[in-house]
């Protein structure tokens, strides 16, 4: 069902080797990409620790919120194995729905979480400063 054509696939297909970054938190770059072989891991760094937040692999996406937000990656993705995926820059984006309506459902779930996400940092920032007050 998310078979994509050989063409799209080599005009947008990119490939990362184990230990090469798809994305660098902090980098201000745009793609989203759908993994279409292999293993990606994600790390945040926050006030000097690196941790693991997820891991990834064929059929997922990353590279979401840069497609609306405008703002610096917030995680480093990094291959953990040979990674194939489609690179979808802000001016082709619109293909991914043409190509695939079930893309539109799951790229919507997704932002909802990391906006839920996002909203809990803030509340806990929030209530922070208020305690600290």
């Amino acid at each position: 069902e998310d078979e994509f054509p050989p063409h799209l696939i080599s005009r947008l297909a990119r490939t990362f080797q184990p230990g090469d970054y798809l994305l660098k938190q902090g980098e201000l770059t745009f793609d989203l990409y759908i993994l279409l072989e292999g293993h990606v891991d994600v790390f945040i760094s926050e006030q000097g620790e690196r941790r693991k937040v997820d891991s990834l692999g064929a059929g997922e996406m990353v590279g979401e919120m840069a497609q609306f937000d405008g703002l610096p990656r917030s995680a480093d993705v990094v291959a953990t194995a040979p990674v194939q995926a489609l690179a979808f820059a802000p001016e082709n984006f619109h293909m991914l729905f043409q190509l695939h309506p079930r893309w539109a459902h799951k790229l919507l779930t997704s932002l909802a979480e990391r906006l839920e996400i996002r909203r809990h940092k803030l509340e806990s920032a929030a209530l922070h400063q208020i305690n600290q007050a």
